[in-house]
């Protein structure tokens, strides 16, 4: 695997393949794959994971990126809130709360667009 204008770059026997960094979260590795540093650099820099799976498919481990560092504090933290049920209500009442918010911004839209949905926005 080789980075070649600011794309991933998968080479078999008989095809390449160019994966463009921007559209990229994580890459899985299932076969054995030579990587260069350009790569590993690239993974860094755009924090992307990289898993590396054995012949059976089974998880080897990852390869993360310093900045999904931060991203596991804001997972503790999640998972702090969620394990309170009071403020877990609370969350999920401000989430339907949202919903219903947007479900009510998008019927006024489309109202203005000419649609009759006005009766529904009665209700």
């Amino acid at each position: 695997m080789l980075k070649k204008d600011y794309a991933f770059l998968f080479e078999d026997g008989e095809e390449k393949h160019h994966i463009p960094v921007e559209a990229t979260e994580q890459i899985n590795i299932y076969n054995e794959v030579v990587l260069s540093s350009a790569v590993i650099q690239t993974l860094c820099k755009e924090n992307i994971r990289l898993g590396i799976y054995n012949q059976y498919g089974t998880l080897m481990g990852y390869f993360v990126p310093d900045g999904y560092q931060k991203d596991s504090k804001v997972l503790l933290a999640q998972c702090k809130e969620y394990n309170d049920t009071s403020k877990r209500g609370e969350m999920a009442r401000a989430f339907e709360i949202a919903a219903i918010h947007n479900l009510r911004a998008n019927l006024r839209y489309y109202d203005k667009q000419g649609k009759s949905l006005s009766d529904k926005l009665n209700r």
